[in-house]
Protein backbone atom coordinates (compact mmCIF):
# COMPACT_ATOMS: atom_id res chain seq x y z
CA UNK A 1 0.00 0.00 0.00
CA UNK A 2 1.36 3.38 -1.02
CA UNK A 3 1.12 6.00 1.73
CA UNK A 4 0.51 9.34 -0.02
CA UNK A 5 -0.17 12.40 2.08
CA UNK A 6 -3.19 14.45 1.02
CA UNK A 7 -2.22 18.11 0.72
CA UNK A 8 -5.76 19.21 1.54
CA UNK A 9 -5.90 17.59 4.95
CA UNK A 10 -4.96 19.88 7.80
CA UNK A 11 -3.42 18.63 10.96
CA UNK A 12 -4.02 20.18 14.38
CA UNK A 13 -0.66 21.93 14.05
CA UNK A 14 -1.87 23.72 10.90
CA UNK A 15 -4.90 25.31 12.53
CA UNK A 16 -4.53 28.66 14.27
CA UNK A 17 -4.80 28.49 18.03
CA UNK A 18 -6.92 31.61 18.09
CA UNK A 19 -7.81 34.47 15.79
CA UNK A 20 -6.95 36.71 18.72
CA UNK A 21 -3.50 35.20 18.88
CA UNK A 22 -2.86 34.85 15.16
CA UNK A 23 -5.15 37.00 13.00
CA UNK A 24 -5.74 40.24 14.85
CA UNK A 25 -4.62 43.58 13.49
CA UNK A 26 -4.97 47.00 15.06
CA UNK A 27 -7.79 47.79 12.65
CA UNK A 28 -9.67 44.56 13.41
CA UNK A 29 -9.30 45.04 17.16
CA UNK A 30 -10.75 48.54 16.88
CA UNK A 31 -13.54 47.32 14.60
CA UNK A 32 -14.35 44.52 17.05
CA UNK A 33 -14.36 46.97 19.98
CA UNK A 34 -16.67 49.29 18.04
CA UNK A 35 -19.02 46.47 17.05
CA UNK A 36 -19.16 45.25 20.65
CA UNK A 37 -19.46 48.84 21.94
CA UNK A 38 -16.60 48.47 24.42
CA UNK A 39 -14.30 51.34 23.45
CA UNK A 40 -15.57 53.68 26.15
CA UNK A 41 -15.61 50.83 28.68
CA UNK A 42 -11.96 50.17 27.83
CA UNK A 43 -11.05 53.84 28.29
CA UNK A 44 -12.86 53.99 31.64
CA UNK A 45 -11.04 50.83 32.70
CA UNK A 46 -7.71 52.33 31.61
CA UNK A 47 -8.45 55.54 33.53
CA UNK A 48 -9.43 53.43 36.56
CA UNK A 49 -12.81 55.09 36.86
CA UNK A 50 -16.30 53.73 37.37
CA UNK A 51 -17.73 54.64 34.02
CA UNK A 52 -18.26 58.22 32.99
CA UNK A 53 -19.89 60.09 30.16
CA UNK A 54 -19.49 57.87 27.08
CA UNK A 55 -19.21 60.89 24.76
CA UNK A 56 -16.36 62.34 26.80
CA UNK A 57 -14.63 58.97 27.04
CA UNK A 58 -14.85 58.67 23.26
CA UNK A 59 -13.26 62.13 22.89
CA UNK A 60 -10.41 61.02 25.17
CA UNK A 61 -9.93 57.87 23.06
CA UNK A 62 -10.03 59.78 19.78
CA UNK A 63 -7.29 62.16 20.94
CA UNK A 64 -4.86 59.47 22.09
CA UNK A 65 -1.98 58.27 19.92
CA UNK A 66 -2.67 55.08 17.95
CA UNK A 67 -0.21 53.01 19.99
CA UNK A 68 -2.00 53.95 23.23
CA UNK A 69 -5.40 53.20 21.68
CA UNK A 70 -4.10 49.76 20.69
CA UNK A 71 -2.73 49.15 24.18
CA UNK A 72 -6.03 50.19 25.82
CA UNK A 73 -8.17 47.94 23.65
CA UNK A 74 -5.89 44.91 23.72
CA UNK A 75 -5.33 45.06 27.47
CA UNK A 76 -9.05 45.52 28.12
CA UNK A 77 -9.92 42.53 25.94
CA UNK A 78 -7.25 40.35 27.55
CA UNK A 79 -7.94 41.40 31.15
CA UNK A 80 -11.66 40.80 30.67
CA UNK A 81 -11.18 37.45 28.91
CA UNK A 82 -12.85 38.54 25.68
CA UNK A 83 -10.39 36.79 23.34
CA UNK A 84 -12.86 33.97 22.68
CA UNK A 85 -15.55 36.52 21.84
CA UNK A 86 -13.10 38.13 19.40
CA UNK A 87 -12.55 34.69 17.82
CA UNK A 88 -16.31 34.22 17.41
CA UNK A 89 -16.71 37.75 16.00
CA UNK A 90 -13.83 37.11 13.58
CA UNK A 91 -15.38 33.84 12.36
CA UNK A 92 -18.77 35.48 11.74
CA UNK A 93 -17.19 38.49 10.02
CA UNK A 94 -14.98 36.50 7.67
CA UNK A 95 -16.85 33.23 7.29
CA UNK A 96 -20.38 34.58 7.36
Amino acid sequence: MNDIENGWILTDNDLPESHWGDDRTDELVEEYAGDRDIITDAVAFWLDTDGGDPDRLQVVYDHLPADIQKEILQSYIELNNRQNDFDIWWEVRFNG
